[in-house]
């Protein structure tokens, strides 16, 4: 008996003495965590701010708190500890990053409700590889973290460098210290998240203002005698860059296409806001922000070109590859003016095929085209609008090719080259079903609804972001002609 009480006293003295010295702090495990923890993510906050030039503020206090919230939950429970470490950093990062970057593609925040309701045709190949890298991300952090003892690193390095950035920010506020600072340094992932959630419950006010340059319908307003097929093409993510080399190699296999039967005028048009904001741009005169509920739409209906022509006997039409829901188009187009609206579902019951070799998964835009002109020639006064979806962002790859650009005046990065590619598909499959219609239009609209929406800021830049491209193709006389 008493050996075995001799055995339970060295055993409660060495665990006495192990809690002892898990409880002594490590200056070295201290600096090793605040690099992991702190240093390290600020870093990489700030590499991509500087790629992206959207961040916004670096230096993130969450990461500070979750630094000192680790290593008391690893002073009860190292294995927790780690997970919190590493899945906090992950969410901290994660939370930036996807609002940094999402802000790029959605003009408000009120419209996130709307991207989620199409949650099956969201680029999943592209979210699923960054998620993978991600994951594999986490679990190398995970490792190094678990390198070290987390119970042993001090608290108060960065509750310190808290208090610093919290003041500086403060400071930031006033008048003095934006002269100092010029900006905030200091952001929160939890208040920009909360600040977010807000937002999505909040439908997004509709603003309305008459569009202070040309638009497609005060250039129909003007013509002396408007002609019997009209035919309107929004194409996505359509931008004008700075360089006309390049802008002409895009609209160059367009003009191959049509020099014969039209002729061909380009310019451009200022632009504001995002895909809706650009059809509402050119279709009515309008500039908005928002999206209109259904009432709200039926107001806009006097200003647009859809309820003006239909008022003199024209046949309308407006299509778009992708799901009626998006932009609330199945309810915006009719109210705007349209006879007719056909979306993913329609055009695929009518037996159109769906391209799945892009971003966003949904009708080709070469069948909604074909679908366009099959309308207006079955009709002796039409007007028909297409958006397309072929060229929505992210762009990928649809040959081993599409990255590279020969010569000397290649574009300053591959994803450049790809966009290039890709437009210059665009403009030739519209060239191409407009060559071959039965029936041709007699009057095209050609015009992009925003520059594209890139996230590396270098390529944002190579694109003007005031005007977007517009191209106009009349229709030669020729006697006898379809």
């Amino acid at each position: 008996m008493s050996g075995i009480a001799d055995n339970a006293a060295i055993e409660v003295e060495e665990h006495r003495r192990s809690a002892g010295s898990a409880s002594r702090l490590s200056w070295f495990d201290t600096v090793y965590f605040l690099g992991l923890l702190v240093v390290l993510p600020t870093a990489l906050l700030v590499a991509l701010n500087q790629v992206s030039g959207l961040l916004g503020a670096s230096i993130n206090i969450d990461l500070m708190i979750l630094y000192a919230v680790s290593i008391l939950v690893a002073r009860r429970n190292a294995g927790l500890g780690i997970a919190v470490a590493a899945l906090g950093t992950a969410a901290i990062l994660a939370v930036q990053l996807s609002m940094g970057l999402g802000l790029i593609y959605i003009e408000n925040p009120a419209l996130i409700p709307e991207y989620l309701r199409f949650l099956p045709q969201w680029p999943w190949k592209v979210i699923g590889l960054w998620a993978a890298v991600g994951l594999v991300g986490i679990v190398l952090f995970a490792l190094l973290l678990r390198r070290r003892p987390l119970a042993k690193a001090s608290t108060a390095p960065a509750l310190v460098l808290l208090a610093l950035v919290l003041g500086l920010d403060l400071l930031g506020r006033t008048a003095v210290g934006y002269e100092l600072l010029q900006v905030n340094p200091a952001t929160s992932s939890a208040v920009r998240m909360s600040k977010l959630a807000i937002k999505w419950s909040q439908p997004a006010d509709l603003q309305v203002s008459t569009f202070p340059t040309a638009t497609m319908e005060s250039d129909v307003g003007n013509l002396a005698q408007i002609p019997d097929r009209i035919l309107s093409i929004a194409v996505e993510s359509l931008g004008a860059a700075h360089d006309e080399e390049f802008n002409a190699g895009i609209i160059a296999p367009l003009i191959a296409r049509v020099s014969g039967s039209y002729l061909v005028e380009d310019g451009r048009h200022a632009y504001h806001g995002a895909t809706l904001a650009g059809e509402i741009r050119e279709l009515c005169g309008l500039k908005i922000s928002g999206t209109p509920t259904t009432a709200e739409a039926e107001s806009l209906k006097v200003a647009c070109l859809p309820a003006q022509l239909g008022s003199q006997g024209f046949a309308t039409l407006a299509l778009h590859g992708n799901s009626r829901f998006f932009y609330n188009r199945g309810e915006l187009y009719p109210m705007i003016g349209f006879d007719k609206a056909q979306f993913y579902t329609n055009l695929l019951v009518d037996g159109r095929n769906v391209c799945k070799t892009r971003a966003f998964s949904g009708i080709c835009d070469r069948d909604a085209l074909t679908a366009a002109l099959q309308f207006g020639g079955e009709h002796p006064r039409s007007f028909v609008h297409v958006m397309t979806l072929d060229s929505h962002f992210p762009l990928g790859s649809r040959t081993p090719g599409d990255r590279e650009c020969p010569g000397a005046h290649a574009p300053p990065s591959r994803e450049l080259c790809l966009y290039g590619h890709e437009m210059a598909r665009v403009m030739d499959t519209i060239g191409e079903t407009l060559a071959t219609a039965a029936v041709k239009p007699d009057l095209v609209y050609i015009y992009g609804d925003h520059a594209p929406p890139y996230a590396v800021a270098s390529d944002r830049a190579f694109f003007d972001r005031n005007t977007v491209p517009f191209i106009v193709l009349r229709r030669r006389v020729a006697e006898g002609a379809p």
